[in-house]
């Protein structure tokens, strides 16, 4: 029998607001994603503490038969205050859209929750965000089962549709800075890509909307990203 009452920890990754006034906010969590609403009448949690991109501990509480939990109690253990710059927020954006698109409800995820919660942590800190957000959305995709694969190393060609890196003359041709990282991406660490730097990337967003719209579906981010990036 479900708890009625469960304390859940995780990161908010959407939110959006009813005709009535009400919130209603998702997280992510080791454990998978989980929705709650928090009520425009209520006293409480305030919707100060439901921005996005925040670490946040709630209170939810579950009536039977009823798969919306509604918010009782909100505590923010930590928030990243570069995030709403205007030349990081579409970065992180796009990042939870991503993990937000391809996380189900419940699921054992604690390689994706760790990941997000360090690019997010990155986008904040780092000099390059544009760089730390495409590391990042290649590790996630791989957290989730879709990385894609190299059929020839040698190969300059990136087939979205089979998701390998080919010698075959089909899908998008890349240059060979191009073709090495992504055949490296799913196999370094991201210390170590972090530092060897891609300077022209346009390539390698084309290659990763591709990919994405092939195998999970469009975001709506990328209409966003092309403008900025």
């Amino acid at each position: 029998m479900r708890e009625r009452y469960r304390n859940i920890s995780g990161i908010i990754l959407r939110r959006s607001t009813t005709p009535g006034g009400d919130m209603i906010v998702s997280l992510l969590t080791p454990r998978g994603k989980f929705k709650g609403v928090s009520r425009k009448a209520a006293p409480s949690p305030s919707t100060l503490k439901l921005n996005l991109f925040q670490h946040v501990t709630v209170q939810m509480y579950n009536r039977q038969q009823d798969d919306l939990g509604l918010l009782t109690q909100v505590k923010l253990e930590g928030a990243l205050s570069q995030l709403v710059k205007p030349e990081v927020y579409p970065l992180a954006s796009f990042l939870c859209e991503l993990v937000d698109h391809l996380v189900e409800g419940e699921m054992d995820i604690p390689q994706t929750y760790d990941l997000l919660a360090g690019a997010l942590r990155g986008l904040n800190s780092h000099e390059d965000p544009e760089w730390v957000a495409l590391i990042m959305a290649f590790k996630l995709l791989g957290s989730l089962g879709l990385a894609h694969r190299t059929e020839d190393p040698e190969g300059v060609f990136f087939d979205a549709e089979r998701g390998v890196i080919t010698s075959k003359n089909a899908g998008l041709r890349l240059s060979q800075e191009g073709a090495a990282f992504l055949n490296r991406v799913h196999h370094k660490s991201v210390r170590d890509l972090m530092a060897h730097r891609v300077q022209d990337r346009k390539e390698l967003w084309l290659a990763l909307e591709k990919f994405i719209v092939t195998h999970a579906g469009a975001l709506k981010s990328f209409d966003v990203l092309r403008t900025v990036h």
